[in-house]
């Protein structure tokens, strides 16, 4: 065996001590460690609420999606329907005034015929 010196009170505490800050450290970097996976899963949890949420939202638009050529379509047509509604009310509105125009010629005409005839 090799001879080894004696190791003196004072190495051996300065030795122990050495020990036990080295265990405090690797204590601390573990605990930061843990704090740093947990801050990591946290966020990992809240990106993916995100991504839920936007998924959801992109359900909701897809259920609810007009192409163009639908919505072009039926804007054309909802146009064809008012200008027959508008060409509709004019010709009502025509007819109107061409009953009343009759009417007025029809009560003058026999307002005429009989202040005309002899009684």
């Amino acid at each position: 065996m090799p001879d080894t010196p004696p190791i003196d009170a004072r190495d051996l505490a300065l030795l122990k001590q050495e020990i036990v800050a080295n265990k405090e450290l690797v204590n601390v970097k573990l605990a930061a460690a843990d704090k740093a996976l947990e801050l990591q899963a946290r966020e990992y949890e809240s990106r993916l609420m995100k991504l839920n949420g936007e998924h959801a939202t992109l359900l909701s638009m897809k259920d609810t999606y007009i192409s163009r050529e639908v919505y072009e379509r039926d804007r054309n047509q909802v146009r064809e329907e008012k200008l027959v509604s508008d060409a509709a009310a004019i010709s009502n509105r025509r007819a109107a005034w061409t009953a009343s125009i009759i009417a007025l010629i029809g009560w003058a005409l026999t307002a005429w015929f009989h202040f005309q005839v002899p009684h």
